[in-house]
């Protein structure tokens, strides 16, 4: 055997290793600990674990059937894609991948795939099974065929990670990764814009327990994983495998259910969210997708509860902002004066845009001066950032600028007076 081939059984390899009679087992093998089938390719026999779901499973207290209730206007807004707006969960694959790596690239290698599909009156998991490096051609070939037939996926980093690395390990296999460009709502970054702020973490795992409240009660943690792959391809015991195919499983089922709790959370945020700091994320969500009616509802909705100072300040200024965009002078002015009038009010912009609206709508250039007056009391008061010198300075500077043209405007006003 010389060093490439060795590397490859090690997973270390690049291209695909070519098929080859497999080697000694010493323990029950894949189709003894999970159910599933072997099937045929061109490449030789790929085995697929597969488990059947009814339509009123519930997984995280959402039933799989509840996914064709998502009004196709929120799975717009969470993608920011106009396309999602004729995804038919029909022809979705969900998609979640085990590798030998994560730092991707020619030396991963994909050795469990699993596609979560409707057929019928049942959701199917199936989970494409490498049992060794030179089965890598038939498992793709196999997966191939199936994800063919799906021209959207739903993935979790699927964008980044688990799609990029699919397309590269079938370019090595010299294999056609059929659709090459999918539809694809990948559930990572939706999730993060709607629940970092309060959950800090978003791995999937984090989101099941802070979202869906699902909680795994044996699970193999990700990072083990590729090591237990790497011990089962030298030994051959597919006793400790079992696990991980549950691993991936889950994860299907959390991908769709999570696809539920984001698109009922755009959908009616006012009753789907559990926090204020929730609404308060829906609202910047609603704000990138210029949806400024639902955007000033979740900020209202937010501030109206108990949101941390940080928040209260940025939700009271996106909202004047959102106010003054839509040309309602009154709404801004009011949001305005209610931030300089808190006696923690952190920065300057509240005191800018008030002195604006005063000046230019309300021709009041005294009080406007005196709120930029006070803005700059505010600035010499705050503790200078050490990471942005320069910043207090540039304020300091267009503050005292606009305080000089106002006291120019008012004089002028006097003088004509006189």
């Amino acid at each position: 055997m010389d060093l490439a081939e060795r590397l490859r059984q090690l997973g270390y390899g690049g291209a695909a290793a070519p098929a080859g009679p497999p080697r000694p087992r010493h323990g029950p093998g894949v189709e003894q600990i999970v159910p599933g089938e072997f099937r045929e390719t061109p490449h030789g026999r790929c085995f697929v674990a597969k488990t059947v779901y009814p339509l009123d499973h519930a997984h995280g207290g959402i039933h799989l059937a509840s996914v064709f209730g998502l009004p196709s206007t929120a799975l717009v807004t969470l993608g920011r894609s106009s396309a999602l707006e004729a995804l038919d969960f029909r022809r979705v694959a969900f998609l979640d991948t085990e590798t030998t790596g994560l730092a991707g690239g020619t030396g991963t290698y994909v050795f469990l795939v699993g596609l979560g599909f409707f057929q019928g009156d049942e959701f199917l998991v199936e989970q494409y099974f490498m049992r060794d490096y030179g089965e890598e051609r038939a498992m793709l070939a196999a997966l191939g065929r199936t994800i063919a037939r799906f021209p959207a996926i739903v993935s979790f980093n699927g964008k980044v990670f688990d799609w990029p690395l699919l397309q590269t390990r079938f370019a090595l296999a010299r294999q056609q990764l059929q659709p090459a460009e999918p539809l694809h709502l990948d559930l990572l970054f939706p999730a993060r814009r709607l629940w970092r702020e309060r959950l800090g973490s978003c791995a999937l795992s984090a989101l099941e327990e802070g979202v869906l409240d699902v909680r795994r009660q044996v699970d193999v943690p990700s990072w083990l994983i590729p090591s237990i792959y790497f011990e089962y391809v030298r030994e051959g015991d597919a006793r400790p495998l079992r696990p991980v195919f549950a691993h991936n499983e889950h994860d299907i089922l959390s991908l769709l259910a999570l696809t539920v709790r984001l698109g009922r959370h755009i959908a009616d945020p006012l009753h789907e969210a559990a926090h204020p700091v929730d609404l308060f994320a829906t609202g910047r969500i609603f704000e990138g997708a210029l949806a400024w009616e639902e955007c000033i509802l979740c900020y209202e909705k937010a501030l109206a509860g108990d949101l941390p100072l940080r928040l209260r300040e940025e939700a009271l200024c996106r909202l004047g902002l959102v106010y003054k965009r839509l040309q309602r002078g009154s709404h801004a002015e009011r949001t305005w004066r209610a931030l300089v009038e808190r006696p923690d009010c952190l920065g300057t912009l509240p005191f800018v845009e008030l002195a604006k609206h005063l000046e230019h709508r309300e021709r009041d250039f005294a009080a406007a001066a005196v709120i930029v007056e006070r803005a700059l009391g505010l600035l010499a008061r705050r503790r200078a950032d050490p990471w942005d010198a320069g910043r207090g300075e540039r304020e300091r500077r267009e503050l005292e600028h606009r305080l000089a043209r106002l006291r120019q405007k008012v004089a002028k006003k006097a003088s004509a007076g006189g």
